[in-house]
Parts: structure tokens; sequence; C-alpha cells
């Protein structure tokens, strides 16, 4: 009996072997089709604070002289932003748009040897000043569309889209000989602007917390200057313009305001009614059981 159990035994075991080998043979791996599904990206929306500096140039007509890039500091923005797929299924999407405190100017390359100020003249015709350097401050209202790829916990995207804003507290050096220069507006200056902004950046992704890094240009399209406001240089028919660029790096925290993978409230919220009201007459008779 004894030898009988054991004969039994090894049989199950050289057909459970046989049956192994079988199922995970290479022809039975290579007809098996194996899927990864990645898991879905929600439309979500976020809020966040960027901090970084802006260099500045201007873009004369006519040609003044050779410009360098000055830095100024503090350029914050709040920014909202929503992802959603576009087109319905590509989930590349986004459109942000916030409050931007951020700055304009330039500053012009002086000879070395110092013998010819390279200088903007302003004022009028009997006192005249020449501006080496300006800075102002603007105020701006973004709104951009996002396009962005993620790769598990790290996002590349791109911005582009318009502003609209306002100049205000200018701050000039050179050889002022109005002071009324020096930190007010001239009365041919525009305040209003408007332009273009975009940009490249990546963020590192810890649900519910993300880190931004982008560096975004701003275009203006309202001239710095009014039409022939050139005090002694130029005719009454050549138009004078001055329009800001601006580049901007910065870096920021964004907090997730709904859930960007997984089911959200409202997809356990759709699961539940449709479970209870999929089938309304099963469930009536469950009731009346």
């Amino acid at each position: 009996m004894k030898k009988l159990f054991i004969i039994s035994l090894a049989l199950l075991s050289i057909a459970n072997a046989s049956l192994q080998a079988q199922e995970y043979s290479d022809e039975y791996l290579d007809s098996v089709a194996v899927t990864f599904r990645k898991p879905a990206i929600n439309d979500y929306m976020t809020i966040g604070v960027n901090y970084g500096v802006t260099f500045s140039q201007q873009i004369f007509n006519p040609r003044v002289g050779s410009q360098e890039w000055p830095m100024t500091w503090n350029n914050i923005s709040v920014m909202f932003t929503r992802y959603c797929k576009l087109f319905g299924y590509m989930p590349y999407f986004g459109i942000e748009a916030g409050f931007e405190y951020a700055h304009q100017g330039f500053k012009f390359k002086q000879d070395s040897d110092k013998e010819h100020l390279v200088a903007l003249p302003m004022g009028t015709v009997d006192n005249i000043s020449y501006i080496t350097e300006e800075i102002m401050d603007v105020y701006k209202i973004p709104v951009r569309s996002k396009f962005h790829v993620d790769i598990s916990f790290f996002r590349i995207m791109a911005d582009l889209g318009f502003y609209g804003g306002l100049r205000r507290n200018v701050r000039r050096q050179g050889i002022i000989n109005d002071e009324t220069l020096r930190y007010e507006f001239a009365p041919y200056e525009n305040k209003f602007d408007y332009g273009m902004e975009g940009g490249a950046g990546f963020a590192f992704i810890f649900d519910p917390i993300e880190i931004h890094f982008n560096v975004l240009a701003g275009w203006s399209w309202n001239s710095l200057y009014q039409p022939d406001s050139s005090p002694s240089q130029y005719s009454q028919y050549y138009y004078r313009y001055a329009n800001p660029l601006d580049i901007m790096v910065t870096a920021g925290i964004h907090f997730q305001l709904t859930k960007r993978k997984g089911k959200t409230t409202n997809d356990l919220k759709k699961e539940a009614y449709e479970a209870i009201y999929s089938n309304p007459d099963e469930n009536t008779h469950s009731q009346n059981r």
C-alpha cells in the first residue's frame, strides 16, 4: 500500500511538471499578448506661484545702439491652470491664466574709450536728457495655451499665448537734465501694454505637488513711444518705435486642486449611480423580497 502511494505521488508530480512545461513553453509564450495599461490622466486643475528674473531689451526703430541684457529680480506670477484633453481624447493640452508682476527696459553698451555716449534722447528740444538705462515695472494678465507630455513623475511643456498689462514705476539713468523724467513717464509714452508670451519648461510631479521650471519670452506689440516723439533728430514724417523684448526665467510650486490620476469623486459618484439605477427592475424586485 505504501509503495502504491509513493508511485501515485511520483506520477502526479511528473504529470504536473509536464503540464507546467507545456504551459510555459516558448511557443505558448510567443502566443501570449502582454499589454501594459498606462494610467489615464484626468482633466484636472492646479494653482501655483512662480518666482524668477527678467532679462530685458528694446527693439528700437531706428536703431540707437548696442544693448546689454540687464537683469531684474522679482518676477512673480500666480497662475491657474486647467489640464484637459485635446479633441476629447489627447491628454496633452491645457490653458492657464493669472497675474504677473514683471519688468521691461534697456541698457546701452558704452564705448570703452567713453568718448561717445550711447543714449536715447528724451524731453523737449530746449531741455534734452540722454537716457543710458531704463527699467519699468509691468503688471500683466497673461492667458496661454499649454502643451505637455507626462512621463511618470516628469513633464515636458511648452506655452504660447497673449497678455495685456500696464507699465508703472519707471527708473532711468544717464544725463538727465529734466528730473521729472527720472521717475515719471513722459506725456508721449504709452503706459498700456499688450503682446505675446511663450516658452518651454519642465516639471517634477509628486502628487499633489508639482515643481515647475520655465523659460518664457515676452514681446510687446505696443511701442513704448508714440510716433514722432523724438525731440531733435527726426522729422515729423519719421515714426519711431521701441518694442520691449523680455526673457523670464522662473521656478515655481503648483498645487493640484483636483485628482490627476485615478478615479475622481465624479467617477465614483457615476459608478454608484449606475450600480443603483442601471437595472431598476432588478433593484425593485430585490426590495420587494
